[in-house]
C-alpha cells in the first residue's frame, strides 16, 4: 500500500512529549469533542493515474531526503489522509499511502527560498480530509485555513510557481484533538495544534491542498539570495565542496550531508605553528599564542600543529547542511571580497581551539550580502563571525555560539564576534559561555541591529561598542552576564567612545546580570542617537523568545546532533 522506503508509521506522542507540540499556541479552555467520521472507507480507494489531480507517480530519490530519523527527531513532514493521498515537495513526489488515517512521515530538508507542499487527497463514498505538520529548522506549520484546496486545480499545480490565487482557503474540520473518532488513530499529530482539513465542496472525492513558505533572510542581508534557483548538487566531501564553490562566481546550491565531514590536514599536510606560551592571570591555563610577524615572546616558542583547512567561498553560492546539520570539523570559510552567498544548518568546531589567533569560523573581508541562519560554532581559535573592511549586507540569525573552552583562561571563548567598521543584523542567535563580544562593534561606520538575542553566561560583557560605532539592541534576554553592554573607549582613537541604543522596556536581564557599563564605570541603560533600520521587521518580546531561541538556534535546530573532539 505504500511506496518509499523507510516510511513510518508512529505511535503515541502526547502532548508532554518534548519533540511533539513546539511554539503552538495551547488554550486551558474547554473544547468539545467534534464527531468526525474517521471510520476505515467501505471501498477500496485508488489513487489518481491521469488527469487534473495527477503528477508523476514516481516517488524521487533525492539528496534532500533522509531516513536518518524518524518523526519528532528531525526536519520533515508528518501527514495522515483518512484515505489515500500523495505528497510532493516542490514539485517532487515524496510519499503515497493508501492506508486510512495513517501517519507516515518522510525526512526532509527544505532549501532556503521559496517552498510548497502538496497534497493530493482521495477518497471513495466520502470527502478527502488530510491533517499534517511540516517540521521546519525555524519553526513548525500545521494544516489549518491557512492552507489553500482546490477541486479543480490547473496544470502543475503542485509546483512551486504554480499560482494558486484562484484556490480557497481549506475547510477546517476541528483540532485533531477534539475529533473523537480520530484522535487514537492520529495520535502523534495530536497536541501539537494540527487541524483537520478539506475542501468547501462536501461532495469532493479529490482534493489538491496547497501550504508556501519562504526561507528568506530579514535584515541588512535581505538581498543574499546564494545560488538562487539553481540545482541542488551534493557534495560529500572536501575536494568536491572545493570544486564547486571555490573556482568561479556562478550560482550553486551546494547540499552536504548530515552529520559529521572531518576537514583537517592529516600528515604532511598539517602546518607546524611557532606559538608564544603566555601564563594566564585568572587561572593556571597557558594559552598558546600565534603572534603577528615580527613580534617578540617573552618566552621560548612552542611548536604546536595547526588542525584546520581553509576554503574561499566565491560569489553567489548557497551551501545548505542537509537534516540535523552537518559538522564541519577543523573548516574555516573564507569569505573575502564575496558577494551573495548563503550559510545554512551547518556547523563550525574544532578549529585549533588550543591556539589563539589560529583561524575564525567565518571570515568577512569586503563582503557583501551574506545569510547566515541556523549556524553553530563551537572551540574556534579566533572570532566565531569576524566582519571588516566594509563588509555590507549581513544577516545573521538563529546561530549558536558556544564558547565553553577549557582551553582559554576563564574556560570561555574570549574573541566570540566582532564587526569593524561593517554592517550586520543579529536576530534570534544564542550566546553561552562567552567571555565578551557578543558581538563587540566598532569604527565610524559600523551598524549593529541586534534583536531578540540572547546571552548567558558572559563573564566580562554581553553588547559591546567603541570608537562611535552605532548599535541598536532590542527585545533581547540576558542572563548570568556581567554587564549587558558595554560602551568602550577607542584605541585607535581615545576619547571616542562607541554607541548604543537598547529600546526602552524592550530587553529582559535576568539572574546574575549585572549594570551596564560607560568607560569602565556601571551605568543606566544606554539610550544614545543610533541609525534606524532601513527595513521592516517583528520585534517579539524578549519573555516570549528567551526559551526558544535556546531550542531552535544552530544547526539542526532542536534535533543538534552532538559535536565531539574525541
Amino acid at each position: 500500500m505504500f511506496k518509499r522506503a523507510a516510511i513510518v508509521f508512529l505511535g503515541w506522542c502526547g502532548a508532554a512529549t518534548s519533540g511533539c507540540a513546539t511554539n503552538v499556541a495551547q488554550t486551558a479552555e474547554y473544547q468539545p469533542a467534534v464527531t468526525v467520521d474517521c471510520g476505515a472507507p467501505k471501498s477500496a480507494v485508488s489513487l489518481p493515474a491521469g488527469g487534473a489531480f495527477s503528477g508523476t507517480d514516481r516517488v524521487i530519490d533525492s539528496p534532500l531526503v533522509s531516513t536518518s530519523y524518524t518523526a519528532n527527531a528531525g526536519p520533515g513532514i508528518l501527514v495522515a489522509s483518512r484515505d489515500a493521498f500523495r505528497l510532493y515537495v516542490n514539485g517532487d513526489l515524496l510519499l503515497e499511502s493508501q492506508a486510512s488515517l495513517a501517519p507516515s512521515f518522510v525526512g526532509v530538508s527544505f532549501m532556503p527560498g521559496k517552498n510548497v507542499v502538496s497534497v493530493v487527497a482521495v477518497g471513495a463514498e466520502r470527502q478527502p480530509l488530510i491533517a499534517a505538520r511540516i517540521d521546519e529548522l525555524e519553526q513548525p506549520y500545521v494544516t489549518d485555513t491557512s492552507w489553500k484546496a482546490s477541486t479543480a486545480p490547473g496544470a502543475g499545480w503542485m509546483d512551486p510557481a504554480f499560482d494558486d490565487g484562484s484556490w480557497v482557503a481549506a475547510t477546517d474540520h476541528g483540532l485533531v484533538d477534539n475529533l473523537s473518532q480520530c484522535a487514537s488513530k492520529i495520535a502523534p499529530l495530536v497536541g501539537a495544534g494540527v487541524h483537520l482539513i478539506g475542501a468547501t465542496d462536501p461532495s469532493a472525492h479529490a482534493v489538491a491542498f496547497r501550504y508556501r513558505f519562504d526561507i528568506a533572510p530579514n535584515g541588512f542581508g535581505a538581498a543574499a539570495t546564494g545560488g538562487r534557483s539553481a540545482p541542488v548538487t551534493l557534495a560529500k566531501d572536501i575536494a568536491a565542496l572545493r570544486a564547486l564553490v571555490e573556482n568561479d562566481d556562478t550560482e550553486r546550491v551546494v547540499a552536504l550531508p548530515e552529520g559529521l565531514l572531518d576537514f583537517r590536514p592529516n600528515g604532511a599536510e598539517a602546518l607546524i605553528q611557532a606559538t608564544c606560551p603566555t601564563a594566564c592571570t585568572t587561572s593556571t591555563v597557558t594559552q598558546y599564542i600565534v603572534l603577528p610577524t615580527g613580534t617578540d615572546c617573552s618566552a621560548n616558542l612552542v611548536s604546536i600543529k595547526r588542525n584546520e583547512r581553509q576554503i574561499h567561498i566565491r560569489s553567489n553560492k548557497s551551501i545548505v547542511g542537509l537534516g540535523r546539520g552537518t559538522q564541519l570539523r577543523g573548516a574555516w570559510f573564507d569569505l573575502v571580497n564575496s558577494s551573495n552567498i548563503v550559510l545554512r544548518n551547518l556547523a563550525w568546531f574544532d578549529v585549533n581551539p588550543a591556539l589563539i589567533e589560529a583561524g575564525d569560523g567565518l571570515s568577512f573581508d569586503a563582503t557583501t550580502k551574506v545569510w547566515v541562519d541556523h549556524c553553530t560554532f563551537k572551540w574556534v581559535s579566533d572570532g566565531f563571525t569576524d566582519l571588516s573592511n566594509s563588509s555590507t549586507q549581513t544577516t545573521i540569525s538563529w546561530a549558536l555560539f558556544d564558547g565553553e573552552n577549557a582551553a582559554e583562561c576563564r574556560s570561555r571563548h574570549l574573541r566570540s564576534n566582532e564587526l569593524v567598521d561593517s554592517e550586520a543584523t543579529y536576530h534570534h542567535s544564542f550566546w553561552r559561555h562567552v567571555d565578551g563580544r557578543a558581538p563587540f562593534v566598532h569604527g565610524a561606520t559600523a551598524r549593529a541591529h541586534l534583536y531578540n538575542n540572547v546571552v548567558l553566561d558572559a563573564v566580562d560583557y554581553a553588547v559591546g561598542s567603541g570608537c562611535h560605532a552605532q548599535v541598536l539592541l532590542e527585545g533581547s534576554y540576558f542572563e548570568e552576564v556581567a554587564a549587558p553592554s558595554n560602551i568602550r573607549d577607542c584605541v585607535e582613537t581615545p576619547g571616542l567612545l562607541g554607541l548604543i541604543s537598547a529600546t526602552a522596556g524592550s530587553n529582559l536581564y535576568g539572574t546574575g546580570t549585572g549594570t551596564h557599563k560607560l568607560d569602565g564605570t556601571a551605568s543606566q541603560e544606554p539610550r544614545d542617537s543610533v541609525f534606524i533600520p532601513p527595513y521592516t521587521y517583528r520585534l517579539e518580546p524578549a519573555a516570549e523568545i528567551r526559551f526558544r531561541v535556546q531550542e531552535r538556534a544552530g544547526a539542526g535546530s532542536r534535533w543538534a546532533l552532538p559535536l565531539n573532539k574525541n
